[in-house]
């Protein structure tokens, strides 16, 4: 659509160009000698296209062909006069310019008709000839004038009409968006009104700018009146225009004033989040643990404080702990026991054992092995995940613990006929090593070797390798440990959920695995501040890769 003032602008160019065309001049009178010497003069000394009639009736039938921009006509004529003739034609063509010849004596008569007609201008007859093609030349360009005049009111009319059309379209969108964020203001105003979560939201000054009842209920604050509640304002941060509340929320009964200072520092200057835990005595008794978050909002020039009832949670984890408490001291004493007994019996110290007795207790010996692995799993895992498993830290050999764990898995490897591989880096990176635990690092990559021969059929083909990759602008330097075989592989819905606990890996085939060695594999690469990942193509195989972040010492140049 083009826009109005556009069109205004285009119309009025038209018009200019029009302006600067030849006219047509229309020459009416009885007297063939009068309207032959009008049409000489002006077709020698103009490019003006005349036309001339002597007859009025004859003009007139004309006018809607012809479309004349002047007419020149004689004032008294047979058929009708002058004026009459006139008239009629301003009548089909209501912008063209009349001029009006007229003898001396009826020049008084003439003038007194001029502004029934709307003559544009009056010549006496005998006419000079320069002042005749003055007054076309002027009568032109009024007619221009006025044809550009009517062009650019209507150009105006219908910009007015499309402006009118667009406000009404803008005011319709508008009330649709102002009842589209109504909708959503009120959605969100019911969702932090009943949220069982307390909200807090404050201004730049630290103020309280709105609190919903589950914070107030907590905070021992009184509830709002039904006016107050009414009000939605409150409840947005920057949603009103109201002051921010008089009663300020006291934090003391759930944080200390310390706690309450460091969410202050915290949000102040960087504008980072802000977590910590509050604990308070309910009315009925009851111990209850909050969790406070605190984060800031720029875009309203404030903070939010969100307030969380994790009570249920702290007993959760107070019982797995209680759980994990059970499998260190219920479980393992009693299993290690067990297996200790069995070595007595295994070894004949508490007599001869038939070879039938030998076979069943050695499989016993196997099962309570298994489970007291199983077990002592589940407390690594923990220890993991509640950051309670302390590394002890020291320089790695790398390539060393490598070539162990394949020596060590190669008769694993050759009871199914495996071709288990090595690859370092050649020649060997003497300026680059890890810190970490060595014995937490060894398990990561004997479980994922032990996998790769689990599920890699016979002959097949295992690797292990070892890359450095050097510090860049982008990343620092690291380590990169990878695991490949040919195996049937790891369909692609499964690798979401392969680091989880309790996966069994590929729905393909189930084993007796507890799902947990990939789980915790991960867990200590993440404790090393490493990563974990794993490609994988049905058919193909499978490769898992552990990055772990390198030290990279500078070579020192040799002394010439």
């Amino acid at each position: 659509m083009v826009h109005p003032k556009a069109q205004i602008a285009e119309n009025h160019q038209d018009s200019l160009l029009q302006a600067s065309s030849v006219a047509t001049v229309l020459v009416v009178d009885d007297e063939v000698m009068v309207t032959r010497s009008i049409e000489v003069f002006l077709r020698l000394e103009t490019e003006h296209q005349v036309f001339t009639f002597n007859s009025p009736q004859e003009a007139l039938a004309q006018l809607a062909t012809l479309k004349p921009d002047v007419i020149l006509s004689d004032f008294l004529m047979p058929e009708m006069t002058g004026i009459e003739f006139l008239s009629q034609a301003r009548q089909h063509l209501p912008d063209v310019t009349a001029i009006l010849l007229t003898g001396y004596a009826d020049k008084e008569n003439a003038i007194q008709a001029i502004n029934q007609a709307g003559i544009y201008r009056y010549l006496e007859k005998p006419w000079n000839n320069h002042e005749l093609a003055l007054h076309i030349q002027s009568g032109l360009e009024r007619s221009r004038l006025v044809q550009n005049l009517r062009q650019t009111v209507g150009d105006l009319s219908a910009a007015r009409n499309s402006l009118a059309q667009y406000n009404q379209t803008l005011t319709q969108q508008v009330a649709a968006r102002t009842a589209d964020l109504r909708q959503t203001h009120e959605l969100l105003h019911s969702i932090i009104q009943n949220s069982a979560d307390g909200v807090i939201t404050l201004d730049e000054s630290f103020a309280v700018t709105s609190i919903n009842p589950t914070a107030r209920a907590w905070l021992g604050m009184a509830q709002q009146s039904p006016s107050s509640a009414a009000n939605h304002n409150d409840l947005l941060p920057g949603g009103g225009t109201e002051p921010p509340l008089a009663e300020a929320p006291d934090l003391t009964p759930l944080v200390t004033e310390t706690a309450y200072q460091a969410l202050l520092q915290a949000l102040s200057p960087n504008m980072r989040p802000w977590t910590c835990e509050a604990t308070r005595d309910t009315a009925t008794g009851i111990h209850q643990v909050l969790e406070i978050n605190a984060s800031a909002l720029p875009e309203v020039h404030g903070y939010v404080l969100i307030l969380r009832d994790i009570t249920e949670r702290k007993t959760v984890e107070r019982l797995r702990e209680d759980f994990v408490a059970t499998l260190t001291h219920d479980l393992r004493t009693p299993l290690l026991a067990a297996l200790q007994t069995f070595v007595f019996f295994l070894d004949q110290s508490l007599g001869p054992l038939t070879e039938k007795q030998s076979t069943v207790l050695q499989t016993l010996q196997g099962s309570h092995q298994d489970l007291l692995y199983l077990v002592n799993t589940l407390l690594d895992v923990y220890r993991y995940e509640s950051g309670r498993q302390r590394l002890i830290v020291d320089r790695v050999p790398v390539e060393e613990l490598l070539s162990q764990l394949v020596d060590e898995h190669r008769s694993l490897s050759a009871q199914k006929q495996q071709s288990l591989s090595l690859f370092l880096p050649k020649p060997s990176t003497k300026n680059a090593h890890l810190q970490g635990d060595r014995h937490e690092l060894r398990r990561v990559v004997a479980n994922l070797l032990a996998n790769a021969i689990r599920f890699t059929p016979v002959g097949g083909q295992i690797t292990l390798s070892l890359e450095w990759e050097p510090p860049t602008p982008e990343q620092s330097a690291r380590a990169v440990i990878a695991v490949t075989d040919n195996g049937r592989g790891i369909p692609a819905e499964d690798l979401p959920h392969l680091f989880q606990r309790f996966s069994q890996g590929t729905q393909q085939l189930r084993n007796s695995g507890s799902g947990l060695g990939l789980y915790l594999s991960r867990q200590i690469v993440e404790a090393h501040h490493g990563q974990m990942t794993v490609d994988s193509q049905i058919g193909a195989g499978s490769t898992f890769r552990v990055y772990l972040p390198a030290v990279w010492e500078e070579e020192t140049p040799l002394a010439p």
